[in-house]
């Protein structure tokens, strides 16, 4: 299991969703991996320069492997690994933190 997969599980049992109808969770989790990614997206996004956004772009466009993305962004990030760990906890902070309100 990648990562964000990984991320998006704990976070919906975290959150109890596992104790939803079996079609209603997965939509719920479905969405949260949606939300999940759209906020990598902004954080990576964010951290490039125009010539370097492109560069990703183009690569996202032609489908690289994540070995090769996670290559790429580490090199033209600085400290990439703690900008998006500290994002996914951000992220993990405000999603949970809607369940308890």
């Amino acid at each position: 299991m990648d990562p964000i997969t990984q991320f998006v599980e704990s976070l919906a049992q975290e959150v109890g969703l596992n104790t939803l109808p079996p079609e209603v969770a997965e939509a719920h989790k479905s969405q949260l991996m949606q939300n999940v990614i759209e906020r990598i997206g902004v954080v990576t996004m964010g951290a490039l320069s125009d010539n370097t956004a492109k560069q990703y772009l183009d690569l996202i466009d032609k489908s690289a492997d994540q070995k090769t993305i996670s290559d790429f962004l580490t090199k033209n990030i600085p400290n990439y690994e703690q900008a998006l760990m500290s994002s996914l906890q951000d992220f993990r902070n405000s999603y949970v933190s809607g369940f308890k309100a």
